[in-house]
């Protein structure tokens, strides 16, 4: 069965080259020569050069989102590993017209290299999706022409699933960003997209990628058949149990020889660089880490109907000792409700912690329960009520 989901997902791509042919061609790509650096256009020209044979390659006919996603995906994969992929022949031209650097390059590359390929990518993606043991992370990300949404979160969830994630688009995000998009810098956008994404069907996802990404600026022609595009781009992985937020942002820049493609291409280029970003720092903090087998869980316990402080502190301090919960930093609120920030790495998720401290609490208190605060904001909050005391 899985052999034929492999085999199923395949042909999503709309490509399937006559095996054992090489080809060759003359290529020509092109790059802004952003604030004067010449080594960084020379490489991007080439890298616009190769995706455009690459692209060539697997075929512009396509009907539907997955479609365009997947070849997207199988064409930025053989250009990241283009030694390996692609063999540059002859550097057959390289110049600078005004703000723009132009090469042409003499390509090769093996029909057996890109359909294996093709059929790499859609057996990873397969493979994580079926893998519940990874990180999950939701994707959130609206474009300001409405229209492109659908492609920009799917491909964003590819790029994450190839760096190893188990990731899906949260639909209820994306709506309330979409309806949201003039108020996206305001900070308490985070504390609603939390309480969405807690409150809707999130399976094992911890956390959510909201972003943005438009035209930071009118598209210019600066060149015969040259147009310049910059994008903006706004990204924020949001731990939906931990106040942790790891941001991707910047400007980014693409020369095509027609407006639109340069504005689509750099949208692309700004949230491919923005996904490779967050990936890399998500699997280094600890909001979507699994060290040593097991989840590092940080979560704050709220306990609410002390009658004394002192004593019931101890008692508390102990049954969290006993559900392996090392505590962090603790205080008192003005209404007595006592705060205790914990560490917990013995548990999947927040709701076996949760569990696990109530069973301990009903020693020393019979009658605890615990409680939603539908008023709480930032981030997780488990709440208990010592009704008993």
């Amino acid at each position: 069965m899985k052999i034929f989901l492999c085999v199923l997902m395949s042909m999503f791509f709309c490509v399937y080259l006559q095996p054992g042919v090489v080809f060759a061609e003359i290529v020509t790509g092109q790059a802004y020569i952003e604030n004067g650096n010449i080594s960084k256009a020379s490489a991007n020209a080439r890298k616009n050069a190769m995706r455009s044979y690459v692209e060539e390659k697997l075929g512009v006919q396509v009907k539907s989102t997955t479609e365009v996603v997947n070849n997207m995906l199988v064409r930025d994969s053989i250009v990241a590993r283009a030694n390996g992929y692609l063999l540059v022949k002859k550097v057959v031209s390289e110049r600078i017209l005004g703000e723009i650097y132009q090469v042409t390059l003499e390509l090769e590359a093996s029909n057996d290299l890109i359909n294996s390929m093709t059929k790499d990518v859609a057996a990873q993606l397969l493979a994580i999706d079926e893998d519940s043991s990874r990180n999950g992370v939701h994707v959130a990300i609206v474009d300001e022409d409405i229209k492109n949404t659908v492609l920009w979160n799917s491909y964003f969830t590819g790029m994450l699933k190839q760096a190893g994630f188990r990731a899906e688009i949260n639909d209820d995000v994306v709506l309330y960003l979409s309806q949201n998009i003039n108020n996206f810098n305001d900070l308490k956008m985070n504390t609603e997209i939390r309480r969405i994404g807690r409150t809707g069907d999130r399976g094992t996802a911890n956390a959510v990628i909201r972003g943005r990404v438009g035209l930071a600026r009118k598209t210019e022609k600066i060149a015969e058949r040259s147009y310049k595009a910059v994008a903006q781009v706004n990204c924020e992985l949001i731990g939906y149990d931990n106040n942790s937020i790891d941001v991707a942002a910047g400007y980014y820049y693409y020369v095509a020889d027609n407006a639109e493609l340069a504005e689509q291409m750099a949208k692309e280029v700004a949230l491919r660089t923005a996904a490779e970003q967050l990936s890399s720092q998500a699997l280094k903090t600890h909001q979507l880490e699994y060290r040593g087998g097991v989840h590092n869980i940080k979560v704050t316990l709220c306990f609410r109907g002390l009658s004394n402080k002192a004593a019931q502190r101890d008692l508390i301090a102990g049954a969290l000792a006993e559900a392996n919960c090392r505590v962090i930093r603790s205080g008192f609120l003005p209404d007595n409700t006592l705060q205790i920030f914990v560490h917990a790495d013995d548990y999947n998720n927040v709701e076996e912690l949760k569990e696990a401290v109530l069973r301990q609490l009903r020693g020393p208190f019979p009658e605890v329960v615990d409680i939603i605060d539908q008023n709480q904001i930032g981030s997780t909050k488990l709440n208990f009520a010592l009704w008993g005391t």
